[in-house]
């Protein structure tokens, strides 16, 4: 009785995996985005892509200076003025590295359009898209 026990807990423990949910979303850098939204002064923004497919994201001012569609695995947080370099991360279906999106020139002027900024580049930039759509995770 004891081996038949431990046997269906293994069973169980090595099947629940199979049992998960998953998602498939194709995500193409050809394939553009219809829509986007992102409110000032607020860092989530989201965008429908032709596909139908919806995904979301956030966008930070950060001091860490960047490239055009540079990317980063994680960005150092500061307090410290200089807070202008907007990056951009999808955060749904799946995660994405942190990809550079432009330098604001004031903590301001950041704060108040980088969500803005990382769908209008979603929606309007093939590059960024690219990468935005490399090395993604769950």
């Amino acid at each position: 009785m004891k081996k038949l026990l431990i046997l269906t807990a293994v069973g169980a423990i090595l099947a629940a995996p199979a049992l998960a949910v998953q998602k498939c979303v194709a995500l193409d850098e050809n394939s553009g985005v219809v829509t986007y939204t992102a409110n000032e002064q607020e860092v989530e923004w989201t965008a429908t892509l032709m596909t139908g497919a919806k995904i979301s994201g956030i966008g930070i001012c950060n001091s860490t200076e960047g490239m055009a569609n540079e990317m980063s695995y994680s960005l150092k947080m500061t307090s410290e003025d200089g807070n202008s370099y907007c990056w951009c991360k999808m955060i749904s279906p799946v995660v994405s590295y942190w990809v550079f999106a432009e330098n604001m020139y004031n903590d301001a002027s950041c704060f108040f359009y980088c969500s803005d900024t990382c769908a209008r580049y979603i929606q309007q930039n093939s590059d960024f898209r690219a990468m935005m759509y490399s090395f993604l995770t769950d």
